[in-house]
């Protein structure tokens, strides 16, 4: 698979880390890869195209929203049990928590978590 990178080392890496937590089989595929500045390579399109992409950026968050809140409450909401599951590091599951509170999405606590 071929594909000529238009954005930076860090864009890189979030459509990495997104295709290890999408990933279905043992391996990541083609399809596992969704670049979100696809829209900025193809400014030209028509708003109709646009409107389309953002509506599949959209459905593809809400998956891996889902995806995650999912493993998360299967491991109690234990973050470095979720992290592990989803082959991604504790870091990233926090960052992106921390994205989906600033998004309104509650994240739920762990079960007999002490409370400082």
């Amino acid at each position: 698979m071929a594909h000529r990178w238009q954005g930076n080392v860090r864009e890189l890496d979030n459509v990495l880390q997104r295709a290890l937590i999408l990933q279905s089989g043992s391996k990541i595929t083609e399809a596992d890869l969704v670049f979100e500045s696809m829209t900025d390579v193809f400014s030209s399109q028509n708003n109709d195209e646009e409107r389309t992409d953002n509506n599949l950026s959209d459905d593809l968050r809400s998956h891996e929203q889902r995806h995650i809140l999912d493993a998360l409450a299967k491991n109690n909401c234990s973050r470095r049990a979720t992290a592990a599951e989803l082959g991604i590091s504790e870091r990233t599951l926090r960052y992106k928590l921390s994205r989906f509170r600033e998004e309104g999405i509650e994240i739920p606590e762990k079960i007999g978590k002490k409370s400082a």
